[in-house]
């Protein structure tokens, strides 16, 4: 019990969503039995992004169109995952008992701009420290975890064109520089525990290149819906696009998509990719050695269960 408080319900209450691994004299466990279920049934996966044309609007600079058929993605990386186990962790519990964090997942992404500004918010994160203010925390073990705890982030940084910041990477720490993240977009890239070395060894910090933050949610906060705070109608997109058309588009297809714009010297769009947003809700299922291991139901590596439609008019009016 006291592991499973530890590195679960210490910052992921929902009772219903801890590890409900049982206890076996003589059995060798891992540190993953003891994490949220999400994290038990997603370790060691491979997400495989899907692609499908929506005709949405097109903001390229002298290309505009309201509307244009475009190639969409559908994927996670580091910090749609973080997010959304977050944003789980926080909800109330579900009618009937239990926590809202077992009745799906939600798979998200956001452009770089729109995330650091996500985790950046002082509404709902504590700044807990930064290398920018103590450079030491990137090489003294000890500075670097005395004020941390489960469920905290690390976000690692840089600033686009010495300027703008863009966010590289974000992980949920588990224990002393130990992480558990989507260690990436692609294909090829699991879901997984990392520690401080590997993250190190993948963004290397001895170059000054790099700023390394630690956050976390506030108490009793509940983060805004994934959909909602990285959608087409959150206020920061809208600021960015600079756009009237996202405002005219319907709530379905504004809460549908995210999109991630590219920049010339101008600061005009050449160039933009969208994603779209699932909330999956299918509950997650205990393994069938009947261990406790969460693993994920069939349903789950079933492409059509992340498809999406649209109306047949996105706009308004």
């Amino acid at each position: 019990m006291a592991l499973k408080e530890t590195y679960g319900t210490s910052w992921y209450p929902s009772v219903e969503s801890s590890s409900q691994v049982l206890y076996a004299a003589g059995r060798q466990y891992t540190l993953i039995d003891f994490l949220p279920q999400a994290m038990q049934a997603l370790s060691g996966k491979h997400f495989v992004q899907q692609k499908e044309v929506f005709s949405l609007p097109y903001f390229v600079k002298g290309k505009e169109q309201r509307q244009k058929d475009q190639t969409c993605l559908f994927l996670i990386n580091c910090w749609g995952f973080a997010y959304n186990m977050l944003y789980y962790s926080r909800l109330p519990p579900a009618e009937g008992g239990g926590g809202g964090a077992k009745s799906g997942l939600f798979f998200s992404v956001a452009s770089p701009t729109i995330a650091f500004d996500a985790f950046w918010d002082s509404q709902y994160f504590d700044h807990v420290q930064s290398s920018s203010e103590n450079p030491a925390l990137l090489t003294d073990f000890s500075a670097r975890n005395a004020n941390l705890q489960p469920g905290d982030l690390i976000l690692i940084w840089h600033k686009n064109q010495g300027v703008e910041p863009f966010l590289d990477h974000v992980a949920i720490f588990i224990d002393d520089d130990l992480y558990y993240e989507k260690s990436g977009t692609g294909d090829d890239v699991p879901f997984r525990l990392n520690d401080f070395n590997g993250l190190s060894a993948a963004w290397p910090f001895s170059i000054g290149v790099f700023i390394v933050d630690w956050r976390r949610v506030k108490p009793d906060v509940v983060l805004r819906d994934p959909a909602v705070r990285f959608g087409l109608g959150n206020n920061d997109t809208i600021n960015e696009i600079q756009s009237d058309w996202i405002g005219d588009l319907k709530t379905e297809v504004q809460l549908a998509f995210a999109i991630s714009p590219s920049f010339d010297n101008n600061h005009e769009i050449d160039a933009q990719t969208y994603t779209w947003i699932k909330a999956v809700q299918p509950q997650l299922s205990l393994s069938a050695a009947d261990d406790g291991r969460a693993v994920l139901p069939t349903s789950y590596f079933d492409p059509e269960t992340y498809r999406i439609s649209l109306p047949d008019n996105i706009y308004k009016t």
